[in-house]
This record gives structure tokens, sequence and C-alpha cells, in this order.
């Protein structure tokens, strides 16, 4: 690739007036979209000069413009493996970043405990807190994404008002991979830790996560839509997961057994009736019922998801040490 520097932007050697001669001369292009005095073509090369942190593009960033969608004015382009930078990434970024932090925020008050008692020769304990964490790390997932997807066009349209083309689809996608992600999480991670054991962990978990971006790039090749990235993402978390499992049984005699019945009985439990309630709910809430309708429909479905918590994903001694429980 040939690149041309010019230390100034105005002047007929300045970066928009070259930019607009090598742009006729090597990409004479009919179809363009037209912002701030510059037209863009298919395979135009450009960068980014500012930094952008919710759509995470950063000063110095350089893409192709792979699409131009004129009818609504969209601008798209492909950074480095496919990963796509328009309008319809932000808010699922933006709910992504929100779930997946309280989350990790939650299940981190643990891991002090578990440390201590791991440290301290109380193995049994550490397990217990260990399987405690994540079974309520998956609960409280389940109810967050649960809330977001019985609304998520009314969310998205009183969020944005004019909502981007496919922010619906990536923000599903992103909730879906959200909640796999918060039954991979809880407080294995800090036992792993806690035993020293971490490296071979850590090889596998970085191996696994630099698969993902030449698959979503071949993927993007092959024809499918960008949301296949969030996929195969959620591919990599199920089989990290799998394969954490087996190095924590292998190397720290981890109960796996016990683990699953522990932490994951209950939430699947809760999750296959919020489930039903999700499929039921948009037969019966139409999607141009009236803003008190929708508003409703959010706190019936946080209601439900309590009770479903409460009477399903807790233990009987558990509902007895709440405060408002006699």
């Amino acid at each position: 690739d040939i690149q041309v520097l010019t230390p100034m932007r105005r002047g007929a050697a300045g970066t928009v007036i070259l930019n607009q001669r090598l742009q006729t001369a090597l990409n004479p292009g009919s179809v363009s979209l037209k912002r701030a005095g510059t037209d863009y073509r298919i395979n135009d090369r450009v960068m980014q000069i500012r930094n952008n942190y919710p759509k995470a593009v950063f000063n110095g960033d350089i893409g192709i413009v792979s699409k131009i969608d004129s009818e609504d004015s969209k601008l798209i382009v492909n950074y480095f493996f496919g990963t796509f930078v328009n309008g319809a990434f932000t808010p699922a970024y933006a709910l992504e970043n929100f779930t997946v932090m309280s989350i990790t925020r939650f299940s981190n008050t643990a891991a002090p405990q578990i440390t201590q008692n791991y440290s301290a020769g109380a193995m049994e304990r550490s397990i217990d807190l260990v399987c405690k964490i994540s079974r309520f790390s998956a609960l409280l997932m389940i109810v967050l994404v649960a809330c977001v997807l019985v609304e998520l066009d009314f969310i998205l349209d009183l969020w944005l008002k004019d909502v981007p083309v496919g922010a619906s689809l990536l923000c599903f996608w992103t909730m879906i991979s959200a909640l796999v992600r918060a039954f991979a999480m809880g407080g294995t991670q800090t036992f792993e830790q806690a035993t020293g054991r971490i490296k071979w962990f850590q090889i596998v978990n970085s191996i696994l996560s630099l698969a993902c971006l030449p698959l979503g790039w071949l993927a993007y090749k092959l024809g499918s839509e960008p949301v296949a990235i969030i996929q195969v993402y959620i591919c990599y978390t199920v089989i990290y997961r799998l394969i954490e499992f087996w190095l924590l049984r292998r190397l720290t005699a981890f109960p796996i057994g016990r683990y699953l019945r522990k932490a994951y009985l209950r939430p699947l439990a809760v999750l296959v009736l919020v489930a039903a309630f999700v499929a039921v709910y948009d037969r019966v809430v139409p999607a141009g019922a009236p803003v008190l309708l929708h508003l409703a429909g959010i706190a019936v479905t946080l209601l439900y998801c309590g009770l479903c918590v409460f009477f399903v994903g807790m233990h009987s001694w558990e509902r007895k040490v709440l405060p408002f429980v006699k």
C-alpha cells in the first residue's frame, strides 16, 4: 500500500485537495455519500481523527468503506477483522457495558472471602462461596436481560428516537451474549487465581479469544451479517467454559458435578420460566401500545422475574434471612 503524507490540511498540497484528487484518480466510484463537504465512496480508505469511546474507535484507526446505504444515509466502515462501526453498534455496546459491568461488580464482592478461605485451608467454604456467587450472578443477569428484551424496541425508540437500522438485532444478540457470559462468570475465576495455577487458564482463554477475530472475519466474508461476530463470541464463551471445567477438575480437584448442581440447576429453572414469560409477552403486548402500557409491562416483568428468583432461584433458608420475610 502507498500512503501520501502532508503536513497541512489547507492549500493545494493539503489533505483536503490531495484526498479529492487521489479519490478521483484511484477510486472513481459512482455510489457516494456526502458528509461535511466530503464524498465517501465504497473502497475508500478512511482514518478516524478523534477518539470515540462509545463506538470503540480511536484516533489513528484506519478502515475501508465497505457499504453505503443511501436510503438511510448510513456509512458503514469495515475496521480490521469485520467489526462494523455505525450507529447500530452504539446502543448494543452501551447495554452490554451496563449489564456485564453490573454482574462483574456483583461477583467481585465475594472475591476477598473466596481467596481468604482458600488461603486459610477452608476449601469447602471457598467452594460453597463460588457456587453461591455464580448462582446469584446468573439469576441477576436473567432479570436484567428479561426486562430489556420484553420491551427492547420500545426502549431503543425512547432512548434514541431515530433508531439505526439493525440496532434491535445487535442489541438482542448482545443481551443473549451477556446472559451466556453471566453463566460463565461467578467465582470460578477468583478460585483459579487463589490456587496459583492460573497459567493454563489464561493461555487457553487467550488462544480462543484471538481465534474469534479471524472466525468473525471469515463469517463476514462468507456472507454472514455483522451480528455473526457476536454469535462467534457466544460459542467461544461456551467452549472456554467447558475447557475451564476440565482444567479445574484436573489441576485443582474442583468438584464440577457439585458446582453444576448448586450453581446452575436453579438458575436454569428460572431461565425456563422467564423465557416462557417473554415468549407469551411478545404475543400479548402489541408494539404500538401506549407508553404507559410498555412501562407497566417492564414493571410486571421485573415483578415476575423477582418472584421466580425468590421462590425458585433461592433456597428456603436464604429466603428467611431477607429483611421483608418473617
